[in-house]
């Protein structure tokens, strides 16, 4: 099998959450806090439409707790990795990996120049 045709494959079979989108000004940091919490690897595409495929994109994830004053940063007992980072015009995609059987809240918070 060509790399192109493994590519597809792996394409089809890699799962992808829903995609989140965002409004800001350019040189600012992000949150995206998922509505819809995910577990196991998957692709987080965001739609910005200020991100290019030359822009640096810099994201860290973190797993989040409520209570009655809102979503907070927790520390879990849970591995959250960002593996992959990748602009593209009009958004940014990252493998994420959450290291946990079953599903969890999270933030994503992103920087881009």
């Amino acid at each position: 099998m060509s790399v192109e045709e493994e590519a597809a494959v792996q394409a089809v079979e890699t799962p992808t959450a829903d995609a989140v989108t965002v409004e800001h000004e350019a040189h600012t940091t992000h949150v995206i806090v998922d509505p819809n919490p995910f577990f196991g690897q998957f692709w987080q595409p965001i739609t910005d439409r200020l991100i290019t495929r030359n822009s640096t994109v810099v994201a860290s994830i973190t797993e989040i707790g409520f209570d009655a004053i809102g979503a907070h940063p927790i520390k879990g007992f849970a591995r959250l990795q960002v593996s992959n980072v990748v602009p593209r015009d009009g958004g940014v995609d990252l493998w994420v990996n959450i290291g946990w059987n079953s599903k969890l809240a999270f933030r994503i918070l992103y920087q881009v120049s």
